[in-house]
């Protein structure tokens, strides 16, 4: 897998949820400890100003380098960790439907002929 844009190669620690569907950051929170949760979000959390700062420069129809396109899935799994850590305190929300019982939609289902990379 590609790294991380140069600002940002300090959290190459994470590149494991660079995952470009909303699903595959969905499960892969499910799939997590709270600890493991916990440790993404500190590792981003101190940046995330900066991050999105940064991916503020880009317009969203840019073809985006690699590099950035990965620091952009981050920041979406990161915003997906942060209602784990701050609210459910729980990789999942106890007390609601079992998230086996989700079907989290994704461009890959609404756009016809998306292919993710």
């Amino acid at each position: 897998m590609d790294g991380l844009a140069e600002p940002f190669r300090d959290l190459s620690g994470g590149i494991e949820w660079a995952l470009p569907t909303e699903r595959q950051r969905f499960n892969k929170r499910l799939g997590n400890t709270q600890e493991a949760l916990q440790a993404y979000y500190d590792l981003l959390a101190p940046r995330m100003s900066a991050v999105m700062d940064y991916l503020g420069q880009f317009d969203s129809r840019d073809a985006l380098a690699v590099e950035t396109l990965n620091l952009y899935y981050m920041a979406l799994a990161w915003m997906e960790v942060s209602n784990s850590v701050e609210r459910f305190h729980e990789p999942d929300e106890s007390g609601v439907f079992a998230a086996e019982r989700y079907h989290v939609k994704g461009p890959e289902d609404l756009i016809v002929g998306y292919r993710s990379t």
